[in-house]
């Protein structure tokens, strides 16, 4: 019985997780999208995202010596022939979250590796680094924790805010994950199956 109570437990957690970890951004690896004839990468379109004029540059692996995709086989670059922008509008009930992305600089100049980044006014930064800093594949983890206290639209956006002269910092795997507590009803099963096990302990002994 009592791993049938242990089960069970898990369970209700491994819900609250899966709950956890549904994203609300679309195509943030930038993998869905027209794919141009010809070389590992092209200034083009990305599915669901906007983009300054002229398309925004789309790299696969191998595009750059030692890059490999941080999920899937494409991201991008904010600085092609110049500095790019690129955003997404996206709807967000009250609540918490958290906005995730990789981010690799490519030239060994901080200065020409800068990416603004932003949701609306509930995130705003930026990031940039050194690729002489990092091993082959450096890709770093940005997070960003934040509140919707009104719920609406906002606009999640990354700008190539370095030196333009088209080499820049690379942006993969883009998302914004809730955070969900495990419910209280999920947390009242848990105290009760867990009293349930105390009983089935006593009256053994």
């Amino acid at each position: 019985m009592i791993s049938k109570i242990m089960t069970t437990t898990a369970l209700v957690l491994g819900l609250a997780g899966a709950a956890s970890a549904a994203t609300i951004v679309q195509n943030g690896s930038f993998e869905d999208g027209p794919t141009p004839g010809g070389g590992s990468w092209w200034i083009g379109e990305v599915d669901y995202w906007s983009h300054t004029a002229g398309g925004v540059e789309v790299q696969t692996t191998g595009t750059l010596p030692g890059v490999t995709a941080f999920d899937g086989n494409r991201y991008v670059e904010l600085d092609g022939n110049n500095n790019y922008s690129l955003w997404q509008d996206v709807v967000l009930s009250v609540g918490a979250y958290v906005l995730s992305f990789a981010y690799q600089p490519r030239e060994a100049d901080a200065n020409t590796n800068i990416v603004d980044y932003s949701l609306g006014s509930l995130v705003v930064g930026s990031v940039t680094g050194s690729s002489s800093s990092l091993p082959s594949g450096g890709w770093t983890t940005v997070t960003a924790s934040f509140n919707v206290a009104t719920a609406g639209t906002y606009t999640l956006q990354f700008v190539g805010a370095g030196n333009s002269e088209s080499l820049g910092g690379l942006v993969d795997a883009v998302s914004i994950v809730p955070t969900v507590p495990v419910p209280a009803a999920g947390l009242m099963l848990v105290s009760a199956l867990g009293g349930l096990a105390a009983m089935r302990r006593r009256k053994r002994a």
